[in-house]
């Protein structure tokens, strides 16, 4: 089903505002593009997290009608507001340091106010404002402080605290420009999401999996519960209704079909794999790749305090690259300062036009840092290159598996080829094409 542009956009506009009015109506609160139920949390009190469980919803034509493509969908909440964040961070780092490594923290996260249910980006720190600086708020001027107390009931505790800045994306009256930003109290904004700490946090994630990773079975029960509630609703029956639309009281049944497993080879042997799994790292143990070129002239950066890892990096990534067909020559060994700007003159340093691979072991997952080196060696100086955090080289039991998979990586980049599928030519289909 094909529509002319301008119609295909006003229908998905129409329908847009069709979901939210439905989803709205069931009393769902939207944060980004999805909707959550704040009514129905799941909270997780060993490690001061709350799920708030939710939907995605779109409607579109498909081929045979219009229909709604609808998932299960979570969002994570901490317990910890913006100011438990920033006075910790305060303790960490000292007072010195404080303002600029906050900013960098705290700005572009996504923050929630619960005493209206909605979510904020933080977009600056407003290091000269208090509760107690006022706004117009009409003809008059309110401070802050009164303003949550009169507003939400609210008693704001500190009154040192600086606010958090957001420019809400909002018209102002009669289209007008927006009336200005949003200034947010850190004591009543939850943070949102997980921090790369707990992403690393086996516990965490496992406790987290428990909730937001459903079975089949489960995920089914789950939509069928919410197409009954949007059935049984009044409000959104009648909402759809005005558009001549109803919603089935089942999901739609599809044939789905199962492809055999395919046969890999790699190197010289071939061997089949459980299709179920999708996985064959056991069954290619050992085996050397299909080719690999000679890597010879290399660098290996790493930071004083992760020297011991670097090193014992270093020794499985020789140990195993010999059985794998990777041959692979003692790098040289850079050490840096960790902060940016000397990683980047480090690199800037050393890297020449015969460096083959840059392989860089980093302290943490800090994105801007990661950015930074893979913007240098992708566009400025391209070179292939291969980021490894140290926290993945903190488990000795998995450290082999993390060096084989990490030479693997190399190869990949360097242009080799680890193993292949067998794809046969339908003859009676094929042509030969020749140029006289």
């Amino acid at each position: 089903m094909s529509y002319h542009p301008h119609l295909q956009c006003a229908f998905n506009s129409t329908t847009s505002y069709l979901e939210g009015k439905i989803l709205k109506v069931l009393n769902l609160q939207q944060i980004g593009r999805n909707y959550y139920n704040p009514n129905d949390p799941l909270n997780i009190p060993q490690h001061r997290l709350t799920i708030w469980p939710g939907y995605t919803a779109t409607i579109l034509p498909y081929e045979s009608a219009i229909m709604m493509c609808t998932d299960i969908s979570h969002k994570v909440l901490r317990s910890e507001t913006a100011l438990d964040f920033m006075v910790n961070l305060q303790q960490q780092c000292g007072i010195e340091r404080f303002h600029e490594i906050c900013t960098k923290e705290l700005v572009g996260l996504v923050v929630l106010t619960k005493y209206n249910n909605r979510t904020y980006r933080i977009d600056d720190i407003a290091w000269d404002h208090t509760p107690s600086n006022t706004f117009k708020r009409g003809a008059a001027d309110i401070s802050f402080k009164d303003y949550y107390r009169n507003q939400y009931g609210l008693e704001i505790a500190d009154g040192n605290q600086v606010l958090l800045v957001s420019y809400v994306k909002r018209v102002g009256p009669s289209g007008g420009p927006a009336p200005g930003p949003a200034m947010l109290i850190p004591e009543l904004c939850y943070l949102t999401g997980l921090t790369n700490r707990m992403r690393s946090d086996f516990s965490i994630m496992k406790d987290l999996s428990t909730h937001t990773k459903l079975m089949p079975e489960q995920r089914e029960q789950r939509l069928n519960r919410f197409m009954a509630n949007i059935n049984r609703n009044a409000d959104a029956r009648g909402e759809l209704e005005k558009w001549g639309l109803a919603f089935d009281r089942e999901l739609l049944n599809v044939n789905g079909r199962l492809l055999p497993g395919e046969k890999i080879f790699q190197g010289s042997r071939s061997f089949n794999y459980d299709p179920m799994n999708a996985d064959w790292n056991r069954e290619m143990r050992g085996l050397s790749v299909t080719s690999a070129p000679h890597l010879d002239n290399w660098l290996l950066f790493y930071t004083c305090r992760i020297a011991n890892d670097a090193q014992t990096l270093l020794q499985n990534l020789l140990k195993v690259s010999g059985p794998l067909g990777i041959r692979l020559q003692r790098p040289t060994m850079i050490e840096y300062e960790d902060r940016q700007d000397r990683l980047l003159r480090a690199i800037q340093q050393n890297v020449g036009p015969h460096t083959q691979m840059v392989v860089v072991i980093l302290p943490t997952n800090r994105k801007d840092k990661y950015d930074s080196i893979k913007k240098y060696l992708c566009v400025d100086c391209p070179v292939p290159s291969q980021c490894v955090v140290a926290q993945t080289l903190s488990r000795p039991q998995t450290l082999l598996n993390v060096a084989t998979k990490i030479a693997l990586q190399m190869a990949c980049k360097m242009g080799g080829e680890l193993w292949s599928v067998e794809i046969p030519v339908c003859h009676s289909h094929s042509a030969v094409c020749s140029k006289y």
